[in-house]
């Protein structure tokens, strides 16, 4: 009878150590997932106010400008080129096994 009841103890012992390491586990995960939330609603927040900067007219105008190559109506652009052959009072000329595409292609500004 004895032997049975240390059994019993022992069991429940072992079936109260996996409850107790368990609910430590959720908890050290709920508290994980906590931050990560945290983490996630500043970064919307950030997400949120990017977008509401980049609805401006201003933004908008500029960043058509810049990325699209784009100008309003009546509007003049001007591209200054570094001439890459400054100083030498002549053209540059097409260097050797280089095409003449390729040169008018770099004297323009494409890559």
């Amino acid at each position: 009878m004895l032997i049975l009841i240390a059994v019993i103890a022992v069991a429940l012992a072992a079936s109260a150590t996996r409850i107790i390491l368990r609910e430590e586990s959720l908890r050290r995960e709920r508290a994980a997932v906590r931050e990560r939330i945290q983490e996630l609603e500043a970064e919307r927040e950030r997400i949120s106010q990017e977008l509401g900067a980049l609805a401006s007219p201003d933004v908008i105008e500029r960043l058509a400008k810049e990325d699209l190559n784009l100008k309003r109506v009546g509007e003049e652009v001007v591209v200054v080129v570094p001439d890459e052959g400054a100083g030498t009072g002549r053209e540059q000329e097409p260097a050797a096994g280089r095409t003449l595409w390729d040169w008018l292609k770099s004297l323009i500004g494409f890559r």
